[in-house]
């Protein structure tokens, strides 16, 4: 339904490849959990945006390697 309005479809409280593979075939846009970075402190964050990208779900699993 969303797809149907335009929307962005995204993700919240992935945890397993398994989960992230269903929803990138299920068409998601984005994804965002454990999986892929636990909380952290603001500094650490600052630290992590400045070393990663955001990655095409088409190439996430390349990605994956934290």
């Amino acid at each position: 339904m969303a797809k149907a309005m335009s929307m962005t479809i995204i993700a919240e409280g992935v945890e397993t490849k398994s989960q992230k593979d269903f929803l990138i075939h299920e068409g998601c846009d984005l994804l965002q959990g454990y999986l892929f970075a636990r909380p952290m402190p603001f500094d650490d964050f600052v630290q992590y945006l400045l070393m990663n990208t955001v990655q095409p779900l088409a190439e996430l699993d390349e990605a994956l390697v934290m």
